[in-house]
């Protein structure tokens, strides 16, 4: 929800934050109100369009399990950048991203890693 938020201040013209938690969806509609932003919510499996950037701040975790439906979400082109990695997790999450994205770049960052992908045409 706060990634969503933030991107809708930020400019964004079309959020969509999902969540598995229904009272974290809750969350996040009150708070887009309380900003006057637009944030449509969404339960995973929700039928989205296809989105020029995915943001996803999760553990790797979750963040393997969800890679189809990511990556899946993302427009042609669209790039998909995750974060809540620890550097150890990193080699795994390059080899699981790397086979549905390319031009996959890593930062890390007080002991976070961010990889950043562009879903291939």
């Amino acid at each position: 929800g706060v990634l969503a938020i933030a991107a809708a201040l930020l400019g964004a013209g079309q959020v969509t934050a999902i969540d598995n938690d229904p009272q974290a969806l809750a969350a996040t509609r009150s708070n887009a109100r309380r900003n006057a932003v637009g944030v449509t919510c969404a339960a995973p499996g929700a039928e989205l369009p296809g989105a020029d950037l995915i943001l996803a701040n999760i553990l790797a975790g979750p963040l393997m399990e969800l890679r189809d439906m990511l990556c899946g979400a993302a427009a042609v082109g669209g790039m998909v950048v995750l974060s809540g990695i620890k550097p150890e997790q990193g080699e795994a999450m390059l080899a699981a991203y790397g086979q549905v994205l390319v031009d996959l770049q890593t930062t890390e960052r007080d002991g976070w890693l961010r990889i950043v992908g562009r879903k291939p045409a």
